[in-house]
């Protein structure tokens, strides 16, 4: 894709800065999909390993460890193939290189929902007022997909490209549900809690996938793909690119988490807390 193609998809207040050729970034725009939330802050920090959960041994005494003293760890064996991680990744890309204006142009009975500038939506998946500041301002676009609306086909016969992407995130939905329900109940049964009493927690009603975007950027500009938050849910699963960026907070710094192919990034939420 060309690069003026490429500065096109991007909303138009991310365009100026981003075009600016004289002092880029040899950096890639970035593509993340998520089961909630992300982090990419611009904070100064060390690469720190995170701790490692084998999901075919799942051994109870280290997640133990890993939700009390880290609440974020590295997935590994995980059973998610990694030819379904790689044509979400290319579809990802695909719906992103699009006119920003086709993207905003969505259906709008369409359970996807657009957003950019801000990653806080309403219930019905509207983007609440997002700043005006390019520098306040998330630098992020993404896609939202309410789990329990996947298989309404009537919203997505009239465009391939969306459909074909819906039917990749059905079966990915079915990978997130199978671990965050084996995540939770070894997490539940560490705690000796009653696991019929939260079972509750993790209806897929209430479920999201996200996939984000993070524009490139200048070195002069001191922007956040997401301002420091934490995630709202008990439990947010991310599949991250090799370009990297994820940033966690532990001991009063932020650390930087570098990326390992064929791996998946366990984040416990507020709920979980």
């Amino acid at each position: 894709m060309s690069e003026s193609n490429i500065i096109g998809s991007y909303p138009p207040i991310f365009r100026s800065s981003s075009n600016d050729t004289t002092q880029k970034l040899d950096l890639k725009d970035r593509q993340v999909v998520v089961g909630a939330g992300t982090l990419d802050l611009p904070h100064p920090s060390l690469p720190l390993p995170l701790p490692v959960i084998d999901m075919q041994c799942l051994n109870f005494e280290k997640l133990d460890i890993a939700c009390r003293e880290w609440g974020i760890f590295r997935l590994e064996n995980h059973g998610v193939p990694s030819n379904l991680l790689r044509q979400l990744k290319e579809h990802a890309k695909t719906l992103f290189e699009l006119p920003f204006e086709t993207k905003q142009g969505l259906d709008k009975n369409c359970p996807i929902k657009y957003f950019w500038g801000t990653p806080a939506l309403t219930s019905s998946g509207v983007p609440v007022p997002r700043t005006t500041d390019a520098l306040n301002m998330d630098w992020v676009e993404g896609l939202n997909f309410p789990v329990n609306q996947l298989h309404q086909h009537q919203h997505f016969h009239h465009n391939p490209l969306i459909n074909d992407f819906r039917k990749l995130l059905e079966d990915y939905r079915g990978h997130l549900t199978r671990i965050a329900s084996t995540i939770f109940e070894a997490i539940i049964e560490n705690l000796k809690l009653d696991l019929q009493v939260l079972q509750s927690c993790l209806d897929e009603s209430t479920g999201i996938i996200r996939v984000y975007r993070y524009p490139r950027r200048t070195i002069t500009e001191h922007v956040r793909g997401l301002h420091e938050h934490t995630d709202s849910s008990i439990i947010s699963i991310l599949s991250e690119d090799q370009v990297g960026g994820l940033q966690f907070f532990k001991d009063d710094q932020w650390f930087k988490v570098t990326p390992i192919p064929s791996t998946l990034v366990v984040n416990l939420g507020d709920m979980m807390q």
